[in-house]
């Protein structure tokens, strides 16, 4: 056991069976502690308390600091954790916020501007310019909204792509924000009115930041657009926006919430109302179906039961015919045999005529012998 030790702790005593860089019990970093305990025994001791060991080598006390050497180890590596993960957040945020070059920064200009004219020639020209984007993904149509451009967003509007019209109504810059988005914020009714009317989508984001503002009339004309019951529900959610508003924004939003629920609970009834009519259908063409087969069955029946008739009917027939066919044969052989007789009958006497004719013919000799021809 004691032959696989090769280093033991100089703090601690911990023994080892390779030497440590620093100690795994007490954290002490060997080095620096040879370092303190030769400047230890460099300084000058009083001859009183000089005790030379003879056989065994010389205790020395742990180092008070040892702890301290141990928190600050670990403080180093928080230290550099909290270094690596400001650096990370930090390029991240560099790369969010770092000013992008713009796409066609002549029509994104005068989309800011409101140089109609320009914006017009330049769409003409070429409608891919319409799809240009500044530094922070506002198309065209968000730059105008956000400068108030109304003359430019109802040109924009009404040349449309014609590939995904959708997109291009909705398209949110880096920070989510769109066209209606821009709008609202600055409070142009106009605008807004324009935007929704080519589907521009309202979300509870935009509701909220209009109950913000205190709009009655931009927020009456959002809720028009509202048919869902999560972004009203949103709204209300958000203590900030439902707490300082004034009345009639709640008014609009309770009576928006009723209004969905009713239309919801009109289509739960519509809907239950089909599901009853197909059901009912189902059971109608179940029925009709059944009675279909039953009559099919009936059929079958009869049918089978005419055909059970009419084999009865040529069974008997066949046996009548059988019966006749026996008789006529018994009644053929009847005929045969007293032909046969008849005629034996008539050889008979012809020949007993003769024999009678003849010298010596005896008359009972002769009928004799028409009895034994009539055996035959």
């Amino acid at each position: 056991m004691d032959s696989n030790i090769v280093w033991k702790c100089p703090a601690c005593g911990l023994p080892q069976s390779h030497p440590c860089d620093e100690c795994p019990q007490c954290g002490v970093i060997v080095a620096r502690y040879n370092k303190r305990k030769e400047h230890a025994d460099a300084a000058p001791v009083k001859e009183k308390d000089q005790q030379p060991a003879v056989h065994a080598e010389p205790e020395v006390t742990p180092d008070p600091p040892t702890e301290k050497v141990k928190g600050g180890t670990r403080l180093r590596h928080k230290v550099k954790y909290i270094y690596a993960v400001g650096a990370v957040a930090l390029i991240v945020l560099v790369g969010v916020f770092w000013p992008i070059a713009e796409d066609h920064p002549t029509m994104l200009k005068a989309c800011r501007k409101g140089w109609l004219p320009t914006v017009e020639r330049l769409t003409v020209a070429n409608q891919d310019l319409m799809l240009a984007r500044d530094g922070e993904g506002n198309n065209t149509l968000g730059v105008a909204a956000m400068n108030q451009r109304e003359k430019v967003i109802v040109f924009l509007l009404n040349h449309l792509p014609h590939d995904n019209p959708g997109n291009y109504v909705n398209n949110k810059n880096a920070l989510g924000e769109s066209a209606l988005s821009h709008a609202v914020e600055k409070g142009n009714v106009a605008i807004v009115k324009s935007l929704l009317s080519r589907g521009s989508q309202v979300d509870e984001k935009i509701v909220i930041k209009a109950i913000k503002q205190d709009r009655t009339e931009l927020v009456r004309v959002l809720l028009e657009a509202v048919h869902h019951l999560d972004v009203v529900r949103a709204a209300w959610s958000d203590e900030g926006a439902v707490l300082f508003a004034p009345k009639e924004i709640l008014d609009l939003l309770e009576e928006k919430e009723n209004e969905i629920l009713a239309q919801l609970k009109e289509q739960e009834n519509l809907r239950r109302l089909r599901i009853t009519q197909e059901a009912f259908q189902r059971a109608l063409q179940e029925r009709q179906q059944w009675e279909r087969d039953l009559e099919a069955k009936e059929r079958q029946q009869q049918l089978e039961a005419r055909q059970e008739q009419r084999l009865r009917e040529m069974i008997e027939e066949n046996r009548r015919l059988e019966r006749q066919e026996h008789e006529d044969r018994k009644r053929s052989r009847e005929y045969f045999m007293e032909y046969q007789r008849r005629l034996q009958e008539i050889e008979c006497e012809s020949d007993c005529l003769e024999c009678l004719g003849r010298p010596g013919c005896d008359h009972l000799r002769c009928i004799s012998r028409c009895q034994r021809k009539s055996l035959y």
